[in-house]
């Protein structure tokens, strides 16, 4: 039986928001309106930087990443276990500011949250309602040897059906300008997020921005990119194109391996009739078997480093 019929149909509503020097987190649930803080932004803020850094780097002790999870799991999940526990979904509104705000990490009841509920993000109003895709799709999708050196992409380029499948040297700019409307479009190509530069993709022939994608207008990319999910440009102009879901890493992911696994097992899912939220929770729980031998950062990072977002 799903998790939606085991436990109650209505999610659970989290919005974060930050003004100046706090923090309040506004959470709605069956049993009502409930709300967390103030709490310092200065702590929030630091510890989920300190949280993501901890992951990417993989250089810690265990000790230190427990540590982080254990402070913030008391302070932000523990006040709301009831009403996790009566539903089969979470949905997190994140704020005008940061995004890599990674709440699905935190312990819920001793375990990762993420492991527990399907957990999908928002930067707007979106419908309530969750889609299934209907196949066959049409699909638009790009490779890079070294960001996919396994070819996930041609596999689940087979599987899907009416696709445009090319390797990254293969195009240029004009010829992404000239691409029409598809229902889903993967890329697997080198990402950049900060610095001096736009957020951007690479290809041989130039910088990929997302301005450059318009006539995709997709109703769900995966980007299997590094830390794209944390990008608010392209959040927001995929959501001025009108894509529902965004599938993205929020952390600097592997090339091949737990990235390749990734997109096999959510596309399988989508394939099988899930929601993209349903989709990436079933992934990450199978991830997290399969590397059950890793130390725990390498692990957590492996399961965990892709993010779902509603966008409309």
């Amino acid at each position: 039986m799903a998790l939606r019929m085991l436990l109650g149909s209505q999610p659970v509503y989290v919005a974060i928001d930050i003004e100046d020097k706090s923090v309040e987190l506004k959470v709605q649930s069956v049993s009502g309106l409930s709300t967390i803080g103030p709490l310092e932004a200065t702590w929030f803020l630091g510890e989920f930087t300190q949280l993501r850094g901890l992951l990417e780097t993989r250089s810690c002790r265990e000790v230190e990443l427990r540590t982080v999870v254990r402070d913030l799991s008391k302070a932000l999940i523990a006040p709301i276990e009831q009403a996790i526990d009566s539903c089969s979904e979470m949905v997190v509104a994140l704020p005008r500011g940061p995004l890599g705000i990674p709440l699905d990490l935190l312990s819920y009841r001793g375990s990762p949250l993420f492991l527990n509920r399907s957990v999908s993000y928002r930067i707007g109003k979106t419908a309530d309602e969750q889609c299934v895709f209907q196949w066959p799709w049409s699909g638009f999708i790009l490779s890079d040897s070294s960001a996919d050196p396994e070819r996930a992409c041609l596999a689940v380029a087979r599987r899907v059906g009416r696709v445009t499948y090319q390797d990254e040297h293969e195009v240029t700019l004009d010829s992404l300008h000239l691409q029409s409307k598809k229902d889903i479009v993967v890329f697997s190509i080198h990402g950049r997020v900060g610095g001096e530069e736009p957020d951007h993709m690479r290809i041989s022939s130039g910088i990929v921005l997302p301005q450059d994608l318009t006539g995709l207008r997709p109703r769900l990319v995966y980007l299997d990119s590094c830390r794209l999910g944390v990008s608010r440009q392209f959040l927001n102009c995929f959501r001025d194109m009108g894509t529902e879901y965004y599938v993205a890493p929020i952390l600097s992911n592997e090339a091949g391996v737990s990235s390749t696994q990734t997109m096999m097992m959510f596309f399988e899912y989508l394939l099988d009739g899930k929601t993209p939220e349903m989709a990436l929770f079933l992934t990450r729980q199978k991830l997290w078997g399969l590397h059950c031998e890793c130390d725990l950062p390498t692990r957590w990072w492996r399961a965990f480093a892709f993010r779902v977002y509603r966008l409309n």
